[in-house]
């Protein structure tokens, strides 16, 4: 396979994926993605590598996920040309200076535990990248409107 094939689609901050825009249905999100409703408002698409938080039925951000356990690896990029292969400084060549930057070490129970997880947030451009040990394990987009979706960032269930 081409390297283009590798990350056919295309996150754009914001909005999401052209296919699946925020603001779309859980039942769109299903046809599309196939996946399961988890909780009151998640629904995860373990093969297509996607989680989505919802709010009245309606996708309120999603989570694309290169590195996450129980996750295929998302086969897509932002528009700047993020991927899984993306460093914190191709992050901020693409994106300029982040927002807010936070890094932890993962606790014992984490998806991660012992690694240096560093999330870089751009909130006027509803997106931000968490890398762990450096390698960019999900990239999370939401409305740059709502400022309540960034504190969204803190459930997802797998993080």
């Amino acid at each position: 396979s081409n390297a283009e094939s590798t990350f056919d689609k295309l996150i754009y901050h914001g909005i999401g994926l052209e296919e699946c825009t925020l603001g779309r249905s859980i039942e769109s999100f299903i046809s599309i993605y196939g996946g399961k409703i988890s909780g009151k408002s998640s629904v995860l698409s373990y093969e297509r590598g996607i989680e989505a938080n919802c709010e009245n039925n309606r996708l309120r951000c999603v989570f694309y996920h290169y590195r996450q356990p129980g996750f295929v690896s998302f086969k897509g990029q932002t528009y700047e040309g993020i991927n899984e292969n993306a460093t914190i400084a191709d992050v901020e060549k693409a994106y300029g200076v982040p927002t807010k930057v936070d890094s932890s070490i993962v606790s014992s129970y984490g998806a991660f535990p012992g690694k240096t997880e560093t999330t870089m947030e751009y909130s006027t451009l509803g997106v931000s990248f968490t890398f762990h040990d450096q390698k960019l394990s999900t990239i999370f987009v939401y409305d740059p409107d709502n400022e309540e979706d960034a504190l969204y960032k803190q459930s997802s269930s797998l993080m």
